[in-house]
């Protein structure tokens, strides 16, 4: 009979040599360029193509346009409801008013108490107000709208309005902070500088650079510096 031993499980006799780096590279038809190195995946810089082909993807801009479009009355996706008799009758002895109260919605657990001094024209949403926000490391401030005009605005839960002496036609999420500010409106037509070109050295010929809502620093400076490529 043999004496032999059995391999040990899980040792080997040499060491194996240590992975090489290996780069690779995605076929450049695809928007998206990886380096991987080892274990690690590292971003590379995009071309111009593959940059153009970002553009509009996963953008926070669009998503809430989309949003806008789906439901104009409710961006914020919340449940609203009108507003009582009571409540209308705090806020009118807090100095509030409206030029129709039937055009106001609030949330279910909307707090009238919390604003004050407020006029509302048009179509507004209201959020339900409780607790504090903090506005700056260490101080925090009672949530609500206090002492400000909104026209069709619509304001998220637990923010805090205070002195925004006119707001038009503007969607507040939530727990924004808006604190003495003179005017903040929106049209129909804004766009946020989306669209727009900028000339970058124009007094080198340096090439404009179109302007988007998730154009970094980086971005521009590719498409300015690679001139000659007409097509990106």
């Amino acid at each position: 009979m043999s004496n032999a031993q059995p391999p040990a499980v899980g040792k080997t006799a040499s060491h194996a040599a240590e992975p090489r780096a290996v780069a690779k590279r995605r076929d450049s038809s695809a928007p998206d360029t990886t380096v991987v190195t080892g274990a690690k995946a590292v971003e590379a810089a995009p071309t111009l193509t593959e940059l153009a082909a970002r553009i509009g993807q996963d953008a926070e801009l669009v998503d809430a346009g989309h949003l806008v479009a789906k439901r104009p009355a409710n961006v914020l996706g919340l449940l609203l409801r009108d507003l009582s008799r009571e409540e209308i009758a705090v806020m009118e002895d807090r100095g509030c008013r409206a030029d129709d109260w039937k055009l106001i919605q609030v949330a279910q657990d909307f707090d009238p108490f919390r604003v004050r001094r407020v006029h509302l024209h048009g179509r507004c949403v209201l959020g339900r107000f409780a607790g504090e926000v903090e506005v700056m490391p260490g101080i925090s401030l009672a949530t609500g709208i206090y002492d400000s005009t909104l026209i069709a605005c619509q304001v998220g839960n637990d923010c805090l309005l205070e002195n925004v002496r006119f707001a038009a036609n503007v969607i507040i999420d939530r727990e924004a902070v808006l604190f003495d500010v003179g005017s903040i409106t929106c049209s129909g037509a804004a766009t946020f500088g989306c669209g727009l070109d900028i000339a970058v050295g124009p007094e080198t010929g340096g090439r404009e650079v179109p302007v988007w809502a998730e154009l970094t620093v980086g971005h521009a400076a590719l498409i300015a510096r690679e001139r000659g490529d007409g097509e990106g």
